[in-house]
């Protein structure tokens, strides 16, 4: 019997259970209309995993039933459960945050063994208090309302109880159209249709909206243009490096704060959450431009200080305890202590070989704190998921080591955000996992669970084999955006990292033989598609699909290494032929992007196509 996250404690009896057609759902008549939303939530599961569509009611439970009550243990965790499965029927105790838990614990097993269930009992609850997931609205995709609650429906599927979006510009604010006209934003209909679904799944919706930096359409609007930190912003040529690095706001000027209060106003009136992250970070232009005399005269570390301050307190005014990154203030440790005292501080911290110097730093000020790892989906056609599961195992560690009070597991939408939404499901499940249990799994046994779990039995070795795509992919999306976009422009940082990507010559012998292995991939995948759902089967044909690219852009990085850094001879029929055939599969690149997401900043990336089309036939 497989559950993740793992369970505290579960025993499996001799003998089963049959849950018949002819069982109710039974709320024990306490239980609230909050409840009774969770007892839909799996009558409607239970239908669609077992076909058997059984009565939900409240009162008294019979013989055969699932009965759903509040548990009576004291001074348990908040989020204590309980699962037991009998001769008389099936059990779940918890209480308002809780009893969704056992729920999903249920679902996993009848998903295993169907209507027969083996006799059990179970008891669990979690490590860490908060457990949330990141996801980037802003550079690149904006997914669809639906896929918005797809992630909702697996963040609670895995026990986690906090949902964040990334906006910049990407919402529909009233009195800045010219920020979002050319753009497909969020509405505050779906925001508010989301939140309401959320909060029905025990999941927080938490706003959260860049106020000092990554403004970058905000800042370059007619409108408003006078209140970047640096003169002429409209004037610099769009890559979406340049839209990352610079675009902060001019802290010197009182109608920074009264654009940003205005923003923040507006946006937190759409969540019932009691939290707002002002977000706050890599802040890298403050202090160079109009602000520059300000940060001179009160030092850069207390200029930064006093005015994200403020937002901090207007937060507090609106109701909401501030959360912002970490990674500024982290400069001047500090003046840690002069922010409210119920400021959350997250920690983020992203590479492979992350240590405990930050997270103690933040432990050692007395202050609160997230650690907050990433699922490595960002610049990228696909996750790199054994990045991913080594910084959040790390991160992890960390923060029940110093006693964090949250864990916020972040996918990043970096260079277009190309990643298929749903590749981030098993970096959601690591960082699920890890905040929920003691004892962490290796990542041999965790993906060993995930693949029983998500893909059946017949396919325990489904989600090795997803991992296997990334680890040959040779040139990233960020070396293949940053070589057409800013070949001619440059920062010294975007011509190193193409030199480490192209700067390697890949001879064809290496890329037939990584080519192969995605083929070998390809199949692997392919074989597997007869046993699943219809849902997982566009799952493993998206990844698929992936793997064409993948391979496709493989071959055009070494032309590239060839061509720009070893003089070496190109075949142009050759090019030519690939270019046709990277623009016949970004035909069905585009419908998988169109499946999920709106059209968002598809047009970017087709623009990057466009000009690799061109390169390659004139080479």
């Amino acid at each position: 019997m497989n559950i993740l996250p793992t369970p505290v404690n579960m025993h499996q009896k001799e003998g089963t259970f049959l849950l018949s057609y002819d069982a109710h759902i039974v709320l024990d008549i306490s239980c609230t209309n909050h409840i009774y939303h969770q007892g839909v939530i799996l009558r409607d599961l239970i239908e669609k995993t077992l076909g058997l569509k059984l009565h939900l009611t409240r009162g008294v439970a019979r013989s055969g039933d699932i009965f759903i009550s509040y548990h009576t243990k004291a001074n348990m965790n908040a989020e204590y459960y309980e699962l037991d499965v009998t001769d008389d029927g099936i059990f779940i105790q918890g209480n308002e945050q809780s009893i969704i838990y056992g729920i999903q614990s249920l679902m996993m097993i009848l998903e295993q063994f169907g209507a027969n269930i083996p006799k059990l009992e179970l008891y669990d609850y979690p490590e860490l208090t908060h457990r949330g997931f990141y996801y980037d609205i802003t550079r690149g995709r904006m997914p669809k309302l639906a896929t918005l609650k797809w992630l909702a429906d697996l963040a609670c599927r895995y026990k986690l109880n906090q949902l964040q979006l990334y906006v910049e510009h990407t919402y529909f604010f009233r009195d800045f159209s010219e920020v979002w006209y050319n753009d497909t934003p969020i509405t505050p209909e779906e925001i508010m249709e989301l939140d309401a679904y959320c909060y029905e799944r025990n999941i927080e919706l938490i706003p959260s909206l860049a106020t000092c930096s990554h403004m970058y359409s905000l800042l370059r609007t007619n409108q408003l243009k006078h209140l970047c930190e640096l003169d002429d912003p409209e004037c610099v040529k769009f890559t979406a490096r340049e839209r990352m690095h610079h675009h902060t706001i001019d802290i010197s000027n009182k109608e920074s704060f009264e654009l940003v209060k205005q923003m923040i106003i507006e946006f937190r009136a759409l969540f019932r959450s009691d939290k707002f992250n002002i977000c706050a970070d890599e802040t890298f232009d403050m202090g160079k431009g109009k602000s520059k005399s300000f940060c001179e005269e009160h030092g850069m570390g207390k200029a930064y200080v006093s005015f994200v301050k403020r937002l901090c307190e207007l937060s507090l005014e609106l109701g909401c305890i501030p959360m912002m990154w970490g990674d500024i203030i982290l400069k001047y440790p500090e003046l840690l202590a002069d922010f409210p005292q119920e400021t959350i501080f997250l920690n983020w911290e992203y590479h492979t070989d992350v240590t405990e110097d930050q997270t103690k730093i933040f432990a050692d000020a007395n202050v609160t704190f997230y650690n907050c790892p990433g699922v490595s989906s960002w610049s990228r056609f696909i996750d790199a998921n054994c990045s991913a599961y080594k910084n959040i195992h790390k991160m992890s560690t960390y923060v029940k080591k110093y006693n964090g009070i949250g864990f916020l597991n972040t996918c990043w939408g970096d260079y277009y955000h190309t990643s298929h939404t749903m590749f981030s499901f098993l970096g959601l499940i690591y960082g699920a996992h890890f905040a929920w249990t003691k004892t962490p799994d290796s990542m041999e046994e965790i993906d060993r669970l995930i693949s029983l779990i998500e893909f059946g039995k017949e396919n325990d070795g489904i989600v090795p084999l997803i991992s296997e795509i990334e680890q040959n992919t040779l040139y990233d999306f960020n070396a293949i955006c940053s070589f057409s976009e800013d070949l001619n422009v440059i920062e010294n940082d975007s011509v190193s990292y193409c030199q480490d990507f192209f700067g390697r010559l890949m001879n064809d012998e290496e890329i037939i033989k990584t080519n192969a292995e995605l083929a070998r991939i390809k199949k692997g995948l392919a074989s597997s598609l007869a046993s699943l759902t219809n849902e997982k089967s566009d799952l493993l044909n998206a990844y698929i699909l992936v793997i064409d690219g993948v391979a496709i852009f493989n071959q055009i990085g070494s032309i590239i290494s060839q061509k720009e850094y070893f003089s070496g001879a190109v075949c142009k029929s050759k090019a030519s032929e690939l270019a046709k055939s990277m623009e016949q599969w970004f035909h069905y690149y585009k419908n998988l992007w169109r499946s999920v997401s709106k059209e968002g900043e598809l047009w970017r990336i087709t623009q990057v196509i466009e000009w690799y089309g061109n390169y390659l036939r004139n080479v």
